[in-house]
């Protein structure tokens, strides 16, 4: 099956032309007696790419590529190899890989391809699987891997059929028959909604999230050209009983309040190249919290493209942060957006960062040192236990909670932190050089183990005020 959905896309590809809505309900079967010969339908959605890319946000939500979540984002035909990536790992796995009870939390996830091979459901499924579902699961669409390249180079579509069926996936065939039944019934239970939504139409302040993407539902809902962005929310192996529940009241549509209608902003706090952070207080609680201020402009010039990109990497390190969990990791509490700009509302850190207390300070001790050694190690030894690597950790990423405490961090900034599907799987070259491990330099592949070199370089600076590498000129210092 596989290997027919990934010629088809070679062929949709080849002639420009974007499908935008694969899913299992899309594949149809040629023979009743032959699981695997398959032939894609549903062209609803489908489009010629033109040269400056396509922009309607549409789809189906649990296989949609983030590239489409991303408002103004022009995209092409990769997005069709996302939605194969998520094929594969539902057909493998028995549920889809990106799940959460309402579209925001899903979103989320998608945009920061928070993804898991649990080991009850895959440890039957071979590596090279894995493999490709990975490279076809990759956020940022330029290293996604193309259809041609993996009919070509991928080495579970050339390996022998009769090992492959000896590894038992009936585990994930029960999965597959639950998530059905389930979607059947939420499918009713949306159906129910949305008729008494169009008589009792109520305005309500609610959640705090991604501003903007259920209000654009409703409106597809009411035009009819977006029905299928209302499937795929809740966990497939979520109790029953408990998913009925909670389903209805965390979906229930609800428009979300802009950033100023919930927080007065405050003081500035730091002005950089591509944001602002003040401080700023929740208008009924009265806590005090951070805010960055990320200015989105549109447009065709390069300029408007890289903040898009920048754009796209905030929603990314929200994705990222909101699975990690940790005393000694910086939490962010809600993102609002508007037409001008991102607002990221996060704690709020008195202190600065690490490397300009540390130069600051006239005096500092060993044991300071040790202290604040052990929540980073801590705080790093949590990331890599979930499965992400962070690839940016250095001094100027590690902020104090205070003024009064040098040792009292939080890491922050992971727009270049990912999942790491298997060892030695990661390739881009990413991170500040005074603190890149060398296999990032020298294009070898490499994983979590790139954070520890970062780690001892950051200590290193700790512990006698300068880096151990250091040169004027980059290209001799890698």
């Amino acid at each position: 099956m596989a290997l027919h959905l990934l010629e088809c896309c070679v062929v949709l590809h080849s002639r420009k032309l974007a499908h935008r809505d694969l899913k299992p309900e899309n594949l149809l079967l040629c023979d009743m007696f032959d699981d695997t010969h398959i032939v894609v339908a549903d062209f609803g959605f489908a489009s010629c790419v033109p040269e400056e890319g396509l922009k309607t946000r549409c789809g189906t939500p649990a296989f949609v590529a983030p590239e489409v979540l991303v408002q103004n984002c022009r995209y092409d035909q990769r997005v069709d190899l996302w939605s194969v990536g998520c094929l594969l790992y539902m057909i493998l796995g028995g549920y889809p890989p990106f799940q959460d009870r309402n579209h925001r939390g899903l979103f989320k996830k998608i945009q920061g391809g928070d993804y898991v091979f649990h080991d009850t459901y895959w440890k039957n499924v071979s590596v090279p699987a894995k493999q490709l579902i990975a490279n076809l699961l990759t956020v940022d669409p330029k290293y996604r891997c193309p259809a041609k390249n993996a009919l070509e180079s991928c080495s579970w579509l050339k390996m022998d059929g009769t090992l492959l069926s000896s590894h038992d996936l009936s585990a994930s065939l029960g999965e597959i028959k639950k998530f059905h039944a389930r979607r059947s019934l939420k499918g009713a239970m949306h159906a129910v909604r949305w008729s008494m939504s169009t008589r009792f139409k109520s305005k309500s302040t609610g959640d705090i999230g991604l501003s903007g993407s259920l209000s654009e539902e409703e409106e597809g809902e009411k035009n009819g050209t977006a029905a299928n962005l209302n499937e795929y929310d809740d966990d497939p192996r979520e109790i029953f009983a408990k998913e009925i529940s909670d389903s209805v009241l965390a979906t229930t549509p609800r428009p979300s309040i802009a950033f100023h209608d919930a927080y007065e902003k405050g003081a500035l706090i730091y002005q950089g190249p591509t944001a602002k952070v003040y401080e700023c207080i929740h208008k009924q609680t009265r806590q005090v919290f951070a805010v960055k201020e990320i200015e989105r402009k549109e447009g065709k010039t390069e300029k408007a493209v890289i903040e898009k990109t920048l754009a796209e990497a905030v929603l990314h390190e929200v994705g990222v942060l909101d699975s990690l969990k940790h005393s000694n990791i910086m939490h962010v509490n809600a993102l609002f957006e508007d037409e001008e700009h991102f607002f990221l509302v996060m704690e709020c850190m008195r202190g600065g960062n690490v490397y300009d207390r540390i130069m600051e300070s006239k005096r500092y001790t060993e044991d300071e040192a040790r202290t604040l050694a052990k929540k980073l190690l801590g705080a790093v030894r949590y990331i890599h236990e979930r499965g992400f690597a962070h690839r940016d950790l250095k001094p100027q990423n590690l902020l104090l909670n205070s003024d009064k405490d040098r040792t009292d961090i939080k890491i922050s900034d992971f727009g270049f932190a990912c999942r790491v599907r298997s060892p030695q799987s990661l390739t881009k070259r990413c991170g500040t050089p005074s603190y890149v491990t060398p296999e990032v330099l020298k294009n070898i592949p490499y994983d979590q183990s790139a954070d520890m070199w970062s780690v001892g370089v950051t200590l290193y600076f700790l512990l006698c005020g300068h880096q151990p590498f250091a040169d004027e000129n980059q290209g001799e210092m890698e």
